[in-house]
């Protein structure tokens, strides 16, 4: 039976929840029915213990030791439960960096697929030994397990993919087998459903387990795509599918069916209240991302995986890959299925869970130590609660880390009102010798300031930034970023451009150097280019271009508009729908749509690299890379940066090209200007003056600014 879902906001949590709490103001447990797990997603911290053999290094012993420490922590202070579960979403490890001859290497194995086995086990015996301390580890597989996005191509350097079967045996043996190597260990049927997918190619890393009043499933979404005559590298742009080598991120045939009857079972037996779902990729999209490869699954929420978690009321999806913690909701009515993606990288976090009959309280703890990593030093920095004591109606709160991310309003918005210290907000995955740095190197110029992100991915998209000073904006008492051919600014975090999944664009800028080609933005890796997509703005003496590539699928506008005039100018880019073709975008000038031509290239359906990050004004971290085709940088005004995750309708880009201004001008009547009226910016005056069904429909549409 669906629920109701009731998104509660932090301040009023306490007041709308009916929760029995103790004297510590923890959740209070009704029974001994209840669950504790703590989720370590993307440790990526075991592969140096491959390769020690009977002659560890005084660093991996050091290592271990240290990390046995942190896992003592965890579990005395921060659980307290014998009885405690470990999740660990993928990652565990790092083989992508290395090449097989290098495995050979270190290993001194000269077959291939040996030394792949052996390097796999001895890392996940070292990672039971650190876990040893939980009742039960719960692992899901994650592309590092077996080879990493560089070793999923069948034609690289770092190509893995002839040993996938050697690094997934060594995964099940090492992880899945009991001690004497014979059994499976999560063998139970969930009722009357068998505990794993036999006779597909994930019987032994797809799993369901339960225990007590809940149930934990997890999935390996990592599918190899054979068209008959062998694997090969897989990109399907028209659906937004693949890119990462000869893997994609899908669930279906056997292995979905496995997955529905697991479910349905669980729904028959009135005595499990909670399900969990777990996998390495994230569905939900967008999420925040940072130092990652950004893999995901194929048609994210329309995927049969997602809709199969709404129809039998999943409580919560947990994920890694990203490296940063998002939580998102079910946009499905009746739905209440969350999304947490967590980050564990170098036991930067964790988070803690526990459930009673009616209840789900999930934590996000934060290293605040001092150091880059492995401080041992916790603090709670979010929380969520689920409280199901009213079947008819789940109530949800959350906040900090854990709130549930609105992405309907702008995720990155700058508007250059101040700038700050880097090391007044801390971005994670960005550290050096400090766990909050005090600088970084950008486009290579040392950047110490920092433009705080407004929208709500929150800090974790802080702006770097260098010589970018704040003046006069657009109207009195508003500031705005004024860039010369030093200044830098860009974002450390990655996305949120995601291969075809659709996004917006706006941006203001003011500017006279009519005689320059100048880079406006670029979003695209700091790393060579590759066949997936990038994006650059470009002013080509005043005119404005955009391309997805270094040298192709250049555009130009079909009317020209000078943009150089040292007046300001708002543009605005979006995707109308997933996966579209460049020439289906909608590109705005000062609220007005223009029609453009493609100059060089052929037409393609939009797949953004995954792993992209936003430069703004230069080319910034991509300074170095192929990236850069040598255009000058953007010397003038800019202001009201702006990204959303949905597409922007024609009159949402004529508000934005008004909105802040001092005077707006309606004109309004059955087709022909018969009254105009000059009101000022003050919204509630508007809306006031347009609720005359006369003219409501007119009225927004024929908004423009004022001379």
């Amino acid at each position: 039976m669906k629920v109701n879902s009731l998104l509660l906001f932090p301040f009023l949590a306490t007041s709308v929840l009916s929760i029995e709490k103790n004297n510590e103001g923890e959740v209070a447990s009704s029974n001994e029915n209840g669950v504790s797990f703590v989720v370590i997603a993307d440790m990526h911290s075991m592969s140096r213990f491959a390769f020690q053999g009977d002659n560890p290094t005084v660093n991996s012993e050091q290592q271990f030791f240290r990390l046995t420490k942190i896992m003592e922590n965890i579990r005395n202070n921060y659980v307290n439960d014998t009885e405690a579960i470990l999740l660990a979403p993928g990652d565990l490890v790092s083989f992508g960096q290395l090449s097989n001859e290098e495995i050979q290497e270190k290993s001194g194995i000269e077959d291939e697929n040996d030394a792949v086995y052996f390097a796999s086990t001895e890392s996940y015996k070292k990672a039971n030994e650190l876990y040893a301390g939980f009742s039960t580890l719960l692992p899901s597989i994650g592309d590092h397990e077996f080879g990493g996005n560089e070793g999923f191509n069948v034609d690289n350097q770092k190509k893995l993919f002839s040993s996938i079967p050697s690094y997934r045996k060594g995964w099940v043996d090492s992880f899945m087998k009991t001690a004497n190597g014979n059994n499976f260990k999560f063998n139970s049927n969930i009722g009357s459903a068998v505990s794993r997918p036999i006779g597909t190619d994930f019987e032994g890393t797809s799993y369901a387990y339960r225990y007590k009043n809940s149930l934990f499933i997890v999935v390996d979404v990592f599918r190899t795509i054979d068209n008959g005559n062998g694997a090969e590298n897989y990109i399907d742009r028209e659906k937004g599918y693949g890119g990462e080598g000869a893997i994609t991120c899908t669930m279906d045939d056997d292995h979905i069916l496995w997955f529905e009857n697991v479910l349905k079972a669980a729904r028959d037996d009135v005595s499990i209240k909670h399900i969990f779902v777990e996998a390495h990729v994230p569905i939900q999209h967008p999420v925040r991302k940072v130092n990652c490869s950004g893999q995901f699954l194929d048609d994210q929420t329309k995927s049969q995986l997602w809709k199969l978690m709404e129809e039998y009321n999943v409580d919560i999806y947990f994920a890694g890959e990203v490296h940063a913690t998002t939580v998102t909701m079910s946009k499905t009515v009746g739905s209440s299925l969350l999304q947490i993606v967590s980050r564990g990288n170098k036991m930067h976090g964790f988070l803690s869970a526990a459930t009673t009959d009616d209840t789900i309280v999930v934590k996000h703890f934060k290293d605040v130590g001092p150091g880059p990593k492995f401080n041992n030093r916790y603090s709670e920095s979010g929380s969520l609660i689920i409280d199901k004591s009213n079947p008819s109606d789940t109530k949800i709160s959350a906040n900090g880390d854990l709130a549930i991310l609105d992405d309907s309003a702008a995720l990155i918005y700058f508007d250059f009102e101040a700038k700050y210290k880097m090391s007044e907000r801390q971005i994670e995955g960005l550290s050096g010798n400090k766990m909050i740095p005090e600088k970084i190197i950008v486009g290579k110029k040392k950047c110490n300031k920092s433009i705080h992100n407004v929208g709500t991915f929150g800090q974790q998209y802080d702006s770097q930034v260098k010589e970018v000073a704040l003046v006069q904006g657009r109207h009195n008492n508003t500031n705005a970023g004024k860039f010369r051919a030093r200044s830098r600014m860009a974002v450390f975090s990655m996305g949120p451009f995601t291969a075809g999944m659709v996004n917006s664009i706006s941006f203001w800028i003011k500017t006279s150097q009519a005689k320059k080609e100048m880079i406006l933005l670029y979003f695209g890796p700091n790393s060579d280019s590759t066949e997936k997509d990038t994006l650059r703005f470009i002013l080509k003496n005043g005119q404005l271009n955009f391309r997805f590539s270094r040298s192709t699928t250049n555009f130009r506008l079909i009317q020209e508009k000078m943009l150089t005039d040292d007046e300001w100018h708002h543009i605005a880019m979006s995707m109308p729908f997933d996966s579209c073709k460049y020439s289906d975008v909608d590109l705005y000038i000062d609220g007005a749509q223009y029609e453009f031509e493609q100059t060089v290239g052929e037409d393609n359906h939009i797949f953004f690299h995954t792993a992209g990050r936003l430069n703004i004004g230069s080319y910034g971290y991509a300074k170095d890379s192929d990236a850069d085709d040598l255009l000058s940088h953007f010397v003038g005004q800019m202001d009201d940066i702006k990204i959303w995750s949905h597409a922007l309708k024609a009159t949402d880009v004529l508000q934005l090209s008004c909105q802040n201004n001092k005077t707006f001008k309606f004109s309004f009547s059955n087709g022909s200007k018969k009254k105009c009226a000059f009101l000022n910016k003050n919204e509630n005056r508007r809306r006031n003056y347009c609720q005359d069904k006369s003219v409501a429909m007119n009225c927004p549409k024929a908004c423009r600014l004022c001379d």
